[in-house]
C-alpha cells in the first residue's frame, strides 16, 4: 500500500477509516480521525474497497467548483469530508463507508 490509501483496522473497527500518511519499513503512519496519528503494523490494516468511489484530479475539482456553483462543492481529502466554501475549505467530519459511495474523492 502506498500513501493516500485508505485502511481500516482490522482488530480495532471503531478507529474508523484512516490514511496512509507514510510508509516505513515494516510499519504504516496512518491518520485515523482528525487529530489521532498512530503507528501501525503493516499486517494490522487492511485497505477499504474504493473501486465505487469517483477519483478526480484538485485541478479538475476546482474547475467544477468554479463553473458550476450547486451544492457539488463538498469531497473526501485523505480521511477527511471537506466542504469548500469559497475562501477557503472547511472540515465536515471523518470519511465514512457511505461518504465513498457519494462523493469524489480529490488526489
Amino acid at each position: 500500500m502506498t500513501t493516500n490509501t485508505l485502511v481500516t483496522h482490522k482488530k480495532n473497527k471503531k478507529l474508523g477509516i484512516g490514511c496512509i500518511s507514510k510508509v516505513l519499513s515494516k510499519t504504516y503512519r496512518v491518520n485515523f480521525g482528525l487529530n489521532t496519528t498512530k503507528t501501525v503494523p503493516m499486517d494490522i490494516v487492511e485497505a477499504v474497497d474504493v473501486s465505487n468511489c469517483k477519483t478526480v484530479s484538485f485541478q479538475e475539482f476546482r474547475t467544477r467548483i468554479l463553473k458550476d456553483n450547486s451544492s457539488l462543492n463538498e469531497c473526501i481529502v485523505g480521511n477527511e469530508v471537506r466542504h469548500y466554501v469559497g475562501i477557503g475549505w472547511l472540515v465536515a467530519g471523518v470519511v465514512t463507508h457511505s461518504d465513498l459511495l457519494k462523493l469524489p474523492r480529490v488526489i
